[in-house]
């Protein structure tokens, strides 16, 4: 009769039986048999079965790159293993950077669209080609958007440019929107 501790994390085992005919079973810790194996001078075995865990030297050792494979496969971006080593992705900030900027560039595009269809527009565009509108009311709208359009672009442009080169902290999208100038019809 042989009793080993199998791990299953670091500090969780089961006792196994292993039985003189090749087959194992597990027991509860307190199982009569083995309080007695133990009793007479017996050490269990150890075995692991943990993801992350080895046995070396006799010790349980666990991975020392598991919290960062864990990272990896819970979605965390920009993090690697090279060569056993945790790298971060080298253009993590450049990458970020750029996503900022795209969710900038569409929550302004949406505000712009959205403050023409306050006049029936279907959009800032759609405002803008009015602008040699025989209509006299369309076409001041229309000169008005495209004037406002281009106020718009290039404040935002410039507070992104800004955010890149390090001057300023990067703002929000409603910050950025705040900062954005108003249209006068």
């Amino acid at each position: 009769m042989l009793f080993v501790h199998r791990y299953t994390t670091e500090t969780d085992y089961e006792v196994i039986e292993k039985l003189p005919n090749g087959t194992e079973r597990m027991v509860p810790m307190d199982q009569h048999d083995y309080l007695e194996w133990v009793a007479n001078g017996n050490a269990p075995g150890v075995e692991v079965i943990g993801r992350f865990l080895s046995i070396a030297d006799g010790k349980i050792i666990t991975d020392p790159l598991k919290d960062v494979i864990l990272r990896i496969e819970s979605g965390e971006r920009f993090l690697s293993i090279v060569d056993g080593i945790a790298v971060i992705d080298p253009n993590k900030d450049a990458i970020l950077l750029a996503e900022l900027k795209q969710q900038f560039v569409s929550a302004v595009q949406i505000m712009l669209d959205t403050t023409a269809r306050t006049r029936n527009y279907d959009g800032i565009l759609s405002a803008c080609t009015y602008a040699t509108s025989t209509n006299q009311t369309f076409k001041a709208e229309a000169q008005a958007c495209v004037a406002w359009r281009d106020a718009v672009w290039s404040t935002c442009y410039t507070i992104m440019a800004d955010v890149e080169s390090g001057s300023r902290n990067m703002p929000s999208i409603q910050e950025l929107l705040n900062e954005l100038p108003a249209l006068n019809w």
